[in-house]
């Protein structure tokens, strides 16, 4: 698969994150409808941004906190 030549390679991330005004959310859809390369990519990041949010979190060690704020004096 090729890479896209799109004017913004950062297009995809901020696509996801919701942080495209309603006129360039619309023009970067229809690049998606034509490019593999950011149809995988927005993919590839939605599946990740799942797993995350199903990934538990470790439980700290009690005495982390302590320990960090001693250190961070």
């Amino acid at each position: 698969m090729k890479t896209c030549n799109f004017d913004e390679p950062m297009q995809v991330h901020r696509y996801y994150d919701g942080e495209l005004d309603a006129e360039t959310a619309a023009l970067f859809e229809s690049h998606l409808s034509e490019c593999e390369f950011c149809r995988d990519s927005l993919e590839k990041l939605t599946s990740l941004g799942i797993r995350l949010r199903r990934a538990s979190t470790p439980a700290l060690p009690q005495e982390f906190a302590g320990t960090f704020a001693a250190r961070a004096r």
